[in-house]
């Protein structure tokens, strides 16, 4: 049988030093509480804008284009 090879005598006692953006279930709850808002005032920019377009193919022709951009089915 080949032989296992050594292990260190003794683990780091230093955990790793944190993220420079603090921890991570910070970043998360941020994003959790920021991007919905945000997305819906884009769409809400967004349909406002295409509201004042005045002629309906040019709605439907928006509206696509929004959706296929933001990937919605």
């Amino acid at each position: 049988m080949p032989e296992s090879p050594a292990l260190p005598a003794a683990l780091p006692v230093t955990p790793p030093p944190a993220p420079a953006g603090g921890q991570l279930s910070d970043r998360v709850r941020l994003v959790r509480n920021v991007l919905p808002p945000l997305i819906l005032l884009v769409v809400v920019v967004v349909e406002a804008l295409i509201l004042q377009l005045r002629d309906q193919t040019l709605e439907i022709w928006a509206h696509l284009l929004f959706t296929a951009f933001w990937g919605l089915p």
